[in-house]
């Protein structure tokens, strides 16, 4: 396992206590991105974008939803989870505009 892979089910496990703590469609969707990113790394789905990587849109997805989990949320401990998707949606954004 990789240190990508380890993010997205970082990001899995932070979306899924969203779900269960807040339930709403924005963690599932940001379940849903998360767990794409988690096949996609081990190699069990793959699917490309001609020109365009798809590791900045569903880490620029993940970061987007991740933020607007954050405005909705009043509890701290949904806050820190949602807080936790955003910066890794932005942190595979981000490597993925470097590779």
């Amino acid at each position: 396992m990789n240190e990508a892979t380890v993010l997205a089910a970082l990001a899995a496990i932070a979306s899924g206590f969203l779900f269960f703590r807040w339930r709403h469609y924005l963690p599932i969707l940001a379940l849903v991105i998360s767990s794409v990113e988690i096949l996609r790394n081990f190699k069990m789905i793959t699917f490309m974008i001609k020109g365009f990587p798809v590791s900045i849109i569903l880490g620029g997805a993940l970061a987007v939803v991740g933020g607007f989990i954050i405005t909705k949320v009043k509890a701290k401990n949904t806050i820190v989870a949602a807080t936790a998707v955003t910066l890794i949606g932005a942190i595979q954004l981000i490597t993925g505009l470097v590779h």
